[in-house]
């Protein structure tokens, strides 16, 4: 009975810091006027999740803040060429839609899907590594590559928050990005130390063959 009611207290705090990020994501992005806030809102967002998952008491919006500005310049020189490509991806797929072009809809889908898991895997990358800034884009798509069922699985968790949220409008008010970050967070994280390991173990094996 204990154990049912530790982890049902874990399950509401989960919930309710899942709804303090989605709160202050919204406060960030729209502080930006939406389009300079949404990129260092989610590297901000991003940034706080990796600390909660690492077992770190948190003050959100505090730690959200400082990350935020921090973020700014970065967030903004890898969200605004993304959220170009996105719209250049989402006309291109209503103009293979409206054209019967069926070719060009599964070009247009493949490359959304590969545009879909790079931003899956950035902003969790930024948080976990310090790399050179023009170093992230090309390390996320190269990670998105070696690691195909990882993607698969985080293109899916994306879209299926998406989905329900445009079944469910009033979930982006509450928890859809909150809770996309913290479960994209979570995984890339495992992904991350998973790829750590598989590194050191390669660069161990050859110091020995050596």
């Amino acid at each position: 009975m204990a154990t049912m009611a530790t982890k049902a207290v874990r399950a509401c705090e989960e919930v309710l810091w899942i709804a303090k990020v989605n709160a202050v994501w919204i406060l960030l992005a729209l502080l930006g006027g939406v389009v300079f806030g949404v990129g260092p809102a989610t590297l901000a967002a991003a940034t706080i999740s990796r600390r909660h998952h690492r077992g770190e008491d948190v003050a959100v919006l505090r730690s959200a803040w400082a990350a935020y500005r921090r973020a700014f310049v970065p967030g903004n020189a890898l969200g605004l060429p993304l959220i170009a490509v996105g719209l250049l991806l989402a006309w291109n797929w209503r103009f293979a839609g409206d054209t019967g072009n069926a070719p060009m809809t599964v070009l247009v889908g493949c490359a959304a899907a590969g545009y879909a898991a790079i931003v899956a895997v950035l902003p969790p990358l930024y948080a976990h590594y310090d790399l050179p800034l023009r170093g992230y884009l090309p390390v996320a798509s190269k990670f998105v590559l070696v690691n195909l069922p990882g993607s698969i699985l985080l293109i899916f968790i994306l879209l299926a928050v998406g989905f329900a949220s445009y079944l469910i409008p009033g979930l982006l008010i509450f928890i859809s990005f909150g809770l996309w970050i913290t479960v994209d967070s979570y995984l890339c994280q495992r992904f991350f130390a998973a790829n750590d390991d598989r590194v050191a173990a390669r660069a161990g094996a050859d110091s020995v063959q050596h």
